[in-house]
This record gives structure tokens, C-alpha cells and sequence, in this order.
């Protein structure tokens, strides 16, 4: 029996040796030619990996674009927040027709702006829904205030030529606008 094990093991020696042969005690597994680095070793999995890179891309905007418009409805803002009052007021007035909450609580002056306080503002809404510390009445903070008095002026600034005092909050006197009391 120890006998049959050795000539096995000086077989598979044999075979090894057979295979080598040649290459100075190497595998004969294709070397990349001298001289050459990564990127030629990496050249013929580039298509897929810019492909990848591409899909990945498509995917990220796309998903982006899917997920603001989701939470820019009024029905996603209301799906956390102890707003009844507000989106009732809100759907039966003019407003519902052209105006969702970001138009009128998040600034517009680019795209990198609104999305930063949208993420500030949905992590603050957030942690007071969850830890259950929503202030009732809801009160705009004075940020808030300036947001929404901008873009009020941002839709109708046309109108502010007739205004005597234009320190005045837009709501002191559109009080009920969108959201009646």
C-alpha cells in the first residue's frame, strides 16, 4: 500500500515536471509581455467596466429624478408631518392648482441650494416626527419665513408695486393663503 501511495505522489511529480519543462521551474500560465503594465492588463475588461460605470450613472440620475419627484408632492410632505389642517387648506385654495410645499418652503435660487435644505429640513422634520416633539401649532422659523416670503416674490413679484410697506410679511395680510386658519 505505501508502495502504490509513493509511485503516485513521484507520478504526479512526473506530470508536474513534464509540465514545467522548459520554463526554468514556472507554471506555464501566459505572462503578460514584458514592458507592459496595468492598464494593459485592465484594456480588455475597460468596455465593461465603462459600461458598468455608465449603467451606474443612468441609474443614479434617474433614481434621483424619480426620488425628488416623489418627495415633492404634497402627499409625501403629509405623510409625516401633522399637517391636516395645512393640506386641506392648501388643496381647496388657488394655490393647489400651480404650487406644491417645496414651490413655496424650499428656496430656488439653483439646484444645489434646494437640494441641501430639502435634506436639512427632511432630516429636522424627521427627527421631530420620530422623537415625537412636533410643536403644535406648527410656526415657520424666521428662515422658513424669509423662504416663503421669497418665493411668494419669486411668483408675484409683479404685484409688489402696489404694496405701501414691503417690510410686511406677505401673510399679515393674505393670512388665509394657502393655509387658512
Amino acid at each position: 500500500m505505501k508502495e502504490s501511495l509513493q509511485d503516485a505522489e513521484a507520478g504526479s511529480d512526473m506530470a508536474y515536471d513534464a509540465e514545467t519543462k522548459g520554463t526554468g521551474g514556472k507554471d506555464n500560465k501566459k505572462q503578460p509581455p514584458a514592458g507592459k503594465g496595468w492598464f494593459e492588463r485592465w484594456r480588455p475588461r475597460l468596455p465593461f467596466l465603462l459600461g458598468g460605470l455608465l449603467v451606474l450613472a443612468v441609474l443614479s440620475v434617474w433614481g434621483a429624478k424619480v426620488t425628488l419627484a416623489k418627495t415633492d408632492s404634497p402627499e409625501y410632505c403629509l405623510s409625516c408631518h401633522v399637517m391636516e389642517n395645512h393640506y386641506e387648506s392648501w388643496f381647496h385654495s388657488a394655490h393647489h392648482m400651480a404650487a406644491t410645499c417645496s414651490d413655496c418652503h424650499v428656496p430656488h435660487q439653483n439646484t444645489a441650494t434646494k437640494l441641501v435644505a430639502k435634506g436639512i429640513d427632511g432630516m429636522r422634520d424627521a427627527y421631530y416626527f420620530y422623537t415625537n416633539q412636533v410643536p403644535d401649532p406648527i410656526q415657520l422659523s424666521d428662515r422658513g419665513s424669509k423662504i416663503v416670503r421669497e418665493n411668494c416674490l419669486r411668483c408675484h413679484g409683479n404685484l409688489m408695486e402696489e404694496v405701501e410697506n414691503e417690510d410686511r410679511d406677505c401673510w399679515e395680510c393674505h393670512r388665509s393663503v394657502p393655509h387658512g386658519y
